[in-house]
């Protein structure tokens, strides 16, 4: 082979070389003007938005919020100026106000926090607390940060706060004080 031949297998050579770099490198795109963006999150927002959890036909609570965010990757919805009603068996409710609030689909849990609030439609019982949980597969609500309960003229604070829907098994722990009667804490 002789030093012209050599020269152009080569050149070919090099040429294909920057070929398959020129398909086959990673190259990242500049983000577009209106601001950083994560390329691999992707979310769709709601304004006004109402959700809605049914079995068997039987609602199981159902929130308004005044925005919702939908992260498709976490499979969450991200909601402010939350108000949400867990239904009972017997078919009264009870109604939580929050801030703001994460509803996870797959968990079919519920967090809510910043000054939540909460009433009974059949007994008036009320309880407060800065952050709630709302287990969806146990129907049960873990609160903490500090919790105050007031069911028929009993009050009752503590640190946490375990209660089924019915506010019928309630638990409190850490500092629990109970005062009878309606007096004041």
């Amino acid at each position: 082979m002789n030093k012209r031949t050599a020269l152009v297998y080569a050149l070919v050579g090099l040429f294909l070389l920057g070929c398959l770099y020129y398909f086959f490198r990673e190259e990242t795109i500049a983000p577009e003007a209106s601001g950083p963006q994560n390329p691999s999150k992707r979310e769709i927002s709601f304004e006004k938005t109402d959700l809605v959890e049914e079995k068997d036909g039987k609602r199981l609570w159902e929130f308004s919020a005044e925005t919702a965010t939908v992260d498709e990757t976490t499979k969450k919805i991200y909601l402010t100026n939350v108000k949400g009603t867990f239904y009972r068996d017997d078919g009264s409710s009870v109604t939580m106000i929050a801030h703001k609030g994460v509803a996870d689909t797959v968990s079919k849990e519920v967090f809510l926090e910043g000054e939540v609030s909460a009433v009974s439609a059949n007994d008036g019982a009320t309880f407060t607390a800065p952050q709630v949980r709302w287990a969806g597969q146990l129907r049960w609500f873990f609160a903490d940060g500090g919790v105050k309960l007031t069911k028929q003229g009993t009050v009752i604070t503590g640190d946490k706060l375990e209660s089924d829907v019915d506010m019928e098994k309630v638990k409190v722990r850490g500092n629990a004080k109970v005062v009878s009667g309606g007096g004041a804490l």
